[in-house]
């Protein structure tokens, strides 16, 4: 069984300049669903998915839905939608920042967070709560030994304690990853981790190696059609104008970030 996960990150009409290309409209995100929904998808957290590609017993089209910083956007307007739609989700949270603001933003007004009574209602309907490091690094790939631990473990026994969930699944904070980041997530005992590499998972799928679609602003309708149908992300002009003959091809390709 091969599947996908997609990662988001706010959803917002006006977000900050720093985090405008990760913000998706609601009204894009609740199209998305839709289509999703009239495709035979059934939206699930990253742990349901990977639980049933393990087992092998997966008997209709699941997607793994994933949320990234813990946005108190994600409780607001993500869950609302989901749930119309009988979907559930992952929201991977930094706990030294819950019900705080995104400090790690850049280029304007930081966003708030939800809170740990938000982030409990969220496991009441069904969702699960992942770490996504204890507050947030810039290089969490350049960390190394006692500080790459704390980021790595820190933190999980409050989640467990505030919200009595299990903690096994981990998002890198802005994709970034290295070999001694793997080292550190298997001390703490984490059974997936996931990045921002584009691809499907699988059973064969390295585990703390996991690949995401990450789903953007600019994404139109079509270009969300075409990844789930195909996967093909053709908001790479290369590939667009692969796939469609005569169209010129552009000049350059601009090179984005790999997560928030």
């Amino acid at each position: 069984m091969k599947a996908r996960i997609l990662a988001y990150h706010r959803l917002s009409d006006r977000p900050s300049a720093g985090v405008e290309q990760w913000a998706v409209r609601p009204a894009a995100f609740r199209r998305q669903m839709a289509l999703l929904k009239r495709l035979g998808y059934r939206g699930v957290s990253v742990q349901t998915l990977l639980t049933a590609i393990e087992s092998c017993k997966a008997p209709e089209k699941l997607v793994g839905i994933s949320f990234d910083d813990g946005y108190r956007d994600t409780v607001t307007i993500a869950a609302p939608v989901l749930r119309e739609f009988g979907f559930a989700a992952t929201v991977y949270v930094v706990p030294d920042a819950v019900g705080g603001e995104a400090t790690w933003e850049q280029g304007g007004t930081t966003a708030p967070l939800a809170s740990w009574e938000e982030l409990s209602g969220l496991v009441e309907a069904g969702w699960e709560i992942g770490m996504h490091s204890r507050s947030h690094p810039a290089r969490f790939d350049l960390l190394r030994g006692e500080e790459l631990d704390d980021e790595a473990r820190s933190g999980v026994a409050a989640i467990q304690e505030r919200l009595a969930t299990p903690v096994v699944t981990f998002a890198y904070p802005h994709g970034h990853y290295s070999d001694a980041s793997l080292a550190a997530l298997d001390r703490a005992g984490y059974r997936w981790a996931v990045t921002t590499v584009p691809g499907e998972v699988s059973a064969d799928s390295e585990p703390l190696e996991l690949p995401r679609y990450e789903i953007k602003r600019r994404d139109t309708l079509l270009e969300f059609a075409m990844l789930m149908l195909a996967g093909v992300l053709l908001r790479r002009r290369r590939t667009f104008a692969r796939l469609v003959p005569g169209r010129r091809r552009p000049s350059s390709e601009s090179t984005a970030r790999v997560g928030t």
